[in-house]
């Protein structure tokens, strides 16, 4: 059955266009294309209510305004988005959607310095007959800051630069500075809505409306140039300098290396994600401000962890931004045997060092164990600490609060690896039977029972406050 006023309220749609569509732009170029009457279309709210403007904008489709009725609005909205989880239910099935990628007969101009959205289109239109195209040929994309995308459909490179031009002049002479450029993409192009971006001091950046055909690397550049001090980054005049890393961060914490040169769409970037971009390091070259900054809020994280937990004490080689850290702490574990064939002795207390090197944050931190301990991730020769995942899959912006507690946890064999140990000796203990009744005893986990606890975790329920 197609979709009702009443639906669009209860499944979420009006307010999920009120927050993609909410600048008068956008709004006004999705119903244009699906043919909404222009004296009809509210006026869009000054102060940002978009809201108000779509729950008009609906009840209006709701009474049969536009052929096709909230379908034919959604599957335009899913063309604009088309990772959205809200309007790609009913992006249509035909070949060809965005996102595809394939070479089609797209070509584009992105037009900017108009401010009357309805008499651009008319006018393009207009001037499409004259050249003697139809004027379905042209059809309005989306609009970011570049300006306003039109695609021309069967048109030649040479038609679209003289419409272009035609364009232009129209403008000039309507007061408007008005500035066309000609581009192709393999596909149609869509739009992200939201993408974050992290910086190598762990700031985290929003931008919106993306085009999928952005290269990363501009994307990359276009924060650091103006976010950052560039002449401190080793970054020249115009972005050039040294190379910019650029990583996609996944759900889960771990990042994957991109390459700069590839646009979004290639990247697989999706709506919501997370890049974290840098300057790529080398000994010696992160930026001062950065490092210090960066220091100071890993102090900041320790000192809230050690005073919300009694019995965990630090001390460090600096007051306001060190470098290296002895943590003091309390955890039933286990010290290396007295002799051959001898069980681990039971030791409660720890002394651990960290220590930040020179190129942190863009490099992991190191951890040593000061005191004796045997333990399948700490190496017997010279202490040194496996963080698992947290080493694996090291970010700048890991929370140093959640470092301390790791470092609890493994001591008392809470959270420990037995696939690739650094004590070989610890490891083939842990996994006995002997071993693993003594974990339990000491109130840690056997392997047995983190397998059993793996098995039987029930999925999180996924709970959302409702207004009343």
């Amino acid at each position: 059955m197609p979709l009702t006023y009443q639906d669009i309220i209860k499944k979420g749609i009006l307010k999920e266009l009120a927050r993609v569509f909410s600048d008068p732009v956008n709004a006004g170029i999705l119903l244009t294309s699906i043919g909404f009457p222009e004296g009809n279309i509210p006026q869009f709210p000054q102060g940002g209510n978009s809201q108000g403007f779509w729950d008009a904008v609906c009840r209006e489709i709701g009474n049969g305004i536009i052929q096709g009725g909230f379908e034919a609005l959604l599957q335009e909205a899913a063309q604009r988005y088309p990772h959205n989880p809200v309007f790609s239910q009913y992006s249509s099935p035909e070949p060809g959607q965005p996102g595809q990628n394939r070479v089609n007969k797209y070509l584009n101009l992105i037009v900017s310095g108009w401010d009357d959205l309805q008499r651009l289109h008319n006018r393009i239109r207009d001037l499409a007959n004259e050249m003697g195209m139809p004027s379905d040929s042209v059809q309005l994309g989306f609009a970011n800051q570049e300006g306003i995308l039109v695609h021309l459909i069967d048109w030649t490179p040479e038609q679209a630069l003289q419409l272009g031009k035609l364009i232009d002049a129209e403008g000039r002479k309507a007061g408007h500075s008005s500035q066309s450029g000609m581009e192709t993409n393999p596909f149609q192009d869509y739009l992200l809505w939201q993408l974050f971006v992290e910086g190598p001091d762990q700031a985290r950046f929003e931008l919106n409306n993306l085009r999928a055909s952005t290269i990363l690397r501009d994307i990359a550049q276009g924060v650091l140039a103006t976010q950052y001090d560039q002449s401190a980054m080793g970054i020249g005049p115009g972005g050039r300098g040294r190379r910019t890393t650029i990583d996609h961060v996944k759900p889960d914490g771990s990042t994957e290396r991109c390459d700069p040169d590839k646009t979004l769409h290639e990247s697989n970037i999706r709506d919501g994600d997370t890049l974290h971009v840098a300057p790529e390091s080398t000994a010696g070259s992160i930026n001062p401000v950065i490092r210090e900054e960066a220091l100071a809020r890993v102090r900041s994280q320790i000192v809230a962890f050690a005073q919300s937990h009694s019995g965990f004490h630090v001390e460090a080689n600096a007051r306001h931004t060190p470098t290296e850290y002895i943590f003091r702490f309390q955890a039933p574990s286990f010290a290396p045997p007295e002799a051959l064939n001898s069980p681990p002795q039971e030791i409660d207390s720890h002394e651990v060092f960290l220590v930040l090197p020179p190129d942190f944050p863009m490099k992991a931190p190191m951890v040593f164990w000061q005191t004796p301990i045997f333990h399948p991730n700490v190496s017997p020769k010279n202490g040194e600490v496996c963080l698992g995942d947290l080493g694996e899959h090291y970010r700048p912006g890991l929370d140093f609060g959640e470092l301390c507690q790791m470092l609890i946890d493994i001591a008392a064999f809470r959270n420990y690896a037995v696939s690739e140990g650094y004590n070989m000796d610890a490891q083939e203990w842990a996994v006995s039977e002997d071993g693993q009744e003594a974990i339990e005893n000491r109130g840690g986990k056997s392997v047995t029972r983190k397998i059993i606890d793996e098995l039987t975790t029930p999925r999180p329920l996924q709970i959302k406050r409702i207004k009343r």
